[in-house]
């Protein structure tokens, strides 16, 4: 399949190919056996079926997510996030809520949950809920067995290490006391409204900013405005910019991914 081909199908599904220029090699052969597994000889007999058939063209949504991540990706953030949460007024709180979208296999969402457990030593918080979501039912599904090869751990310190993994033969597995208030839930945030109704914190990295046309990202950032709490944090990729539009977030000082619901 050449470049020309692939930008046809992103276009048909919403998808900049600005975002998927480095990474296009592994999605192309993915697409690529799908399309050999249905009997689609050509991109124009894959477009007509992913157009006609809906369970097909989801099936293409979870061919084309890009999925890259460890424990603590951009140690620098989840270091400005910390100091962030303990300067909040979010301990007086009864409870907080999570939403991470696109969380893959879950490095995020309990990279997360960590640093709620460390925070929670210096000063006290409130219990933490993540609805934690993604397209892909398998992806998810791993997930919630919360193991990890080494090389996902790499951000991860033997202390932490050591408080929040067993070690089982090559691989580490969270502990089961992390894994409370988590919800795994199946959900397009591209096609659905959000998940939840308040949330004080939002994770939408290196997702729907890289990945998806301008049609689908403002109104998925509406919704999520119009979910996030005022002085709620909206965390996104590291080089990810908000497109034009009328959005209440702004960037802080604390660090450049890292946005502040202001009314």
């Amino acid at each position: 399949m050449d470049d020309v081909a692939f930008q046809r199908i992103l276009d048909c599904m919403a998808l900049s190919w600005t975002g998927y220029r480095r990474v296009r090699k592994a999605v192309k052969r993915r697409i690529s056996r799908r399309m050999t597994e249905i009997g689609a000889a050509t991109v124009e007999d894959y477009l007509q079926i992913i157009r006609q058939d809906h369970a097909e063209r989801e099936t293409a949504g979870i061919l084309l997510t890009v999925s890259i991540s460890r424990f603590f990706r951009d140690r620098r953030m989840w270091e400005a996030l910390g100091e962030m949460i303990t300067g909040t007024d979010w301990r007086k709180r009864t409870s907080c809520m999570a939403w991470c979208a696109g969380c893959a296999s879950g490095e995020e969402v309990y990279s997360l949950k960590i640093l709620w457990e460390e925070l929670s030593r210096a000063t006290p918080l409130p219990p933490l809920d993540i609805v934690a979501t993604d397209v892909n039912a398998a992806l998810l599904e791993r997930a919630g067995q919360g193991a990890y090869p080494p090389s996902s751990l790499r951000e991860v310190d033997e202390r932490s290490k050591q408080r929040y993994f067993t070690k089982t033969g090559g691989e580490f597995v969270i502990l089961r006391d992390l894994t409370r208030g988590i919800h795994w839930t199946v959900h397009d945030f591209t096609t659905s409204p959000p998940p939840c109704n308040r949330c004080d914190l939002i994770f939408q990295r290196n997702n729907l900013l890289t990945y998806y046309d301008p049609s689908i990202v403002i109104p998925v950032l509406k919704g999520i405005a119009g979910v996030l709490r005022d002085g709620g944090l909206l965390i996104v990729g590291n080089n990810e910019r908000l497109p034009a539009g009328d959005f209440p977030f702004k960037a802080t000082l604390a660090y450049r991914s890292i946005l502040r619901k202001e009314i």
